[in-house]
């Protein structure tokens, strides 16, 4: 947990520092698209490794060891990257809590929570429900997730400017709410692409205005 919400952290901060404002909406949208690969690669090499290797132990040393060598080789890219970096400590560092109070975002924050309790539902849950159904693995709703939320992202990557954020996250927890209604209904496994397009719709057009809208209530100097 630690580890993701660094990395979200300060892949974020960094982006809205180098980029126009009027522009942040869309590139947040535009970084987070990588995400929707990986998601991709991962749900189905899981799928892959649990079906093709016998079951007991050395299925999830083949898991959780190939997400750590990832992991191993993304460090060393970053550490790379940075490695001329330089990082001015600004003479103002209140806590974390006092930032909140002091800038409160607003009602987005409440749009934040519904968000992540929704990837929740389906990061932690889905393969529960995919085992207790004998619906196979959960490879089909995420491949269906990442293109859907890949292919609206691309479709609205102007939608900020265009209609505004506020709209993007009115239609993406419309989109969010029908996925996860759906989701109960699921009776084969292929039918898991028609919450997939709901819920790819909503994080499409969720994540970057959220992030865009919350941001933005703090100061520059005092983000990440």
């Amino acid at each position: 947990a630690i580890g993701l919400a660094g990395m979200l952290t300060c892949s974020m901060v960094h982006i809205q520092i180098h980029v126009p404002l009027h522009r942040r909406t869309e590139v947040i949208g535009s970084l987070g698209t990588s995400g929707f690969v990986g998601m991709v690669l991962g749900t189905q090499g899981g799928d892959w490794i649990f079906s093709s290797m016998a079951t007991g132990r050395p299925q999830f040393l083949a898991l959780f060891g190939t997400a750590a060598s990832m992991a191993v080789f993304y460090l060393i890219i970053v550490l790379i990257l940075t490695r001329n970096d330089q990082h001015d400590r600004p003479r103002d560092t209140p806590a974390a809590h006092r930032l909140l109070f002091r800038y409160w975002p607003g009602p987005v924050m409440f749009v934040a929570i519904m968000l992540g309790v929704g990837f929740t539902v389906t990061t932690v849950f889905l393969t529960r429900f995919a085992t207790a159904e004998g619906l196979g693995g959960i490879g089909t709703f995420f491949t269906g997730y990442s293109v859907s939320a890949f292919v609206f992202r691309l479709a609205s990557r102007r939608w900020s400017r265009t209609y505004g954020r506020h709209l993007m996250i009115v239609v993406g927890l419309v989109g969010q709410a029908c996925g996860l209604l759906s989701l109960p209904h699921v009776a084969a496994n292929w039918q898991f692409l028609i919450p997939a397009f709901g819920c790819g719709l909503g994080h499409a057009l969720l994540f970057p205005a959220v992030v865009s809208l919350g941001a933005g209530a703090f100061p520059q100097e005092l983000r990440g």
